[in-house]
């Protein structure tokens, strides 16, 4: 049972990293006041910053389904749900690799 909502939790986690993985880098996002009043501060307002807050907020989600395959390893001691989430761990990852800030068309 443990295994099936680490695993539940550490898919969900990969999948919203993979599904806002390009979303981040259009203006309308970015610019967005829920996300600027989320990541953004009084001191650096630069749309750079921004994306680069939420690239690295996205690797961290991505980066949990990895952590939770070595947690749920230790406790229950199945690797196949560890490498399940290892898989889709690298893939998220693979998925938010950096690309160029988009103007909205």
């Amino acid at each position: 049972m443990l295994s099936l909502l680490v695993l539940i939790i550490g898919l969900a986690a990969c999948a919203l990293s993979i599904l806002l993985s390009r979303k981040i880098y259009h203006k309308n996002f970015y610019e967005n006041k829920f996300v600027k009043s989320l990541v953004g501060n009084q001191k650096n307002d630069d749309p750079a910053f921004i994306v680069f807050y939420l690239f690295t907020m996205l690797l961290g989600l991505a980066e949990s389904a990895a952590v939770f395959a070595f947690v749920q390893f230790i406790i229950t001691g199945n690797l196949l749900v560890g490498c399940i989430l290892l898989v889709f761990s690298f893939t998220a990852w693979a998925f938010n690799y950096p690309s160029d800030m988009k103007e909205d068309e």
